[in-house]
């Protein structure tokens, strides 16, 4: 599935199969037409909650800026 270029991760198609997701991510399916959102659980593991295709196009959470105090503490 990941080499046919099936599945991408916030609209972009991964063929690495070790590429990391993370929290907030969308996970689209073309086959499927199926889209997934990447959440945290109560214990606190990962789950995916099935998402309209319409809340597929924007992301929730994204880092912006990253700024790094004194002695590199960020």
């Amino acid at each position: 599935i990941v080499k046919q270029r099936l599945l991408k991760v916030d609209g972009k198609a991964r063929t690495d199969a070790t590429y990391p997701a993370g929290f907030m991510d969308v996970i689209s399916i073309e086959k499927t037409n199926e889209n997934f959102r990447l959440l945290y659980d109560t214990k606190a593991r990962f789950a995916l909650k099935k998402i309209t295709a319409e809340e597929a196009k924007f992301k929730l959470c994204r880092v912006k800026k990253l700024l790094v105090g004194q002695k590199g503490i960020p």
